[in-house]
């Protein structure tokens, strides 16, 4: 019995010890507002604009889509949640975040020769906000862990070649391929009630979505307008988006604790 005491204790020892590694390794976005931190009377408002250059061949384009053969890029991609139904912020820490994004000034890039490449003016969702949900700590496939649910959505490409769309769904990290990363960046600014410490905190998602299932809808690419032959492969699971944006509490912070 006193074995038995003994390596009940050790076992209970252990299991301290994994829930506190579990616990210490639960990613959590922070925000906060002062005087008034986010609630549900008051949620904080967010808003931000896409970072960075989703391909260098493209300079000035922030985000990218490829589904099938059909390359799209967009020079804005705004996140931003008025209220709390759009995923502004109600709460002090949280495992999740959702963000409206919304994309605009996109084109499809079109190979006119080798040595001329132009771009088809496209629109993503018809100009509508399109809604991504992180969840940083769900698990996701192989020894990959974190998940992003995005709404459904679609991209039309100039007058009657294409339209394709995709449904709601769940993307996956990968072993070593992580769905989105996160930073948090400090930004000097005056002092002030809001920021007594003279910096605020923006976060930064760095978003890779592998995986995504779509399919054709209308259009030269599936025989319609005076084109009789479709494109051979007019759905797939393997349509990828790729693209930054920075996004931040409106007089106040928000950041991401690993």
């Amino acid at each position: 019995m006193r074995h038995m005491r003994k390596a009940l204790g050790a076992m209970t020892l252990v299991g301290v010890f994994a829930l506190t590694a579990s616990a210490a390794l639960a990613g959590e976005f922070t925000a906060s507002r002062n005087p008034n931190p986010c609630s549900e009377a008051e949620p904080c408002p967010t808003n931000g604009k896409g970072v960075g250059t989703a391909d260098p061949e493209h300079p000035g384009f922030s985000q990218e889509f490829q589904f099938g053969s059909f390359n799209v890029l967009c020079q804005i991609g705004h996140p931003y949640a008025k209220t709390a139904a759009e995923g502004a912020p109600t709460w002090s820490t949280s495992t999740s975040f959702t963000t409206q994004v919304k994309f605009a000034k996109c084109l499809t890039v079109a190979k006119f020769s080798p040595s001329f490449e132009g771009g088809i003016p496209t629109s993503v969702n018809r100009g509508k906000p399109m809604v991504f949900t992180y969840l940083p700590n769900a698990p996701g496939k192989g020894e990959g862990v974190g998940q992003v649910i995005i709404s459904a959505g679609n991209a039309k490409i100039g007058s009657g070649i294409c339209t394709f769309s995709w449904g709601g769904q769940t993307v996956y990290s990968k072993t070593e391929e992580p769905v989105a990363t996160f930073e948090t960046k400090l930004e000097p600014v005056k002092i002030s009630a809001q920021y007594p410490t003279g910096i605020r905190e923006r976060l930064v998602f760095n978003n890779a979505f592998r995986g995504i299932q779509w399919e054709y809808e209308e259009g030269q690419c599936v025989g319609e307008k005076g084109f009789e032959e479709e494109a051979t492969k007019t759905e797939g699971k393997g349509a990828t988006y790729f693209g930054s944006f920075k996004t931040g509490v409106k007089e106040g912070n928000l950041g991401y604790l690993p």
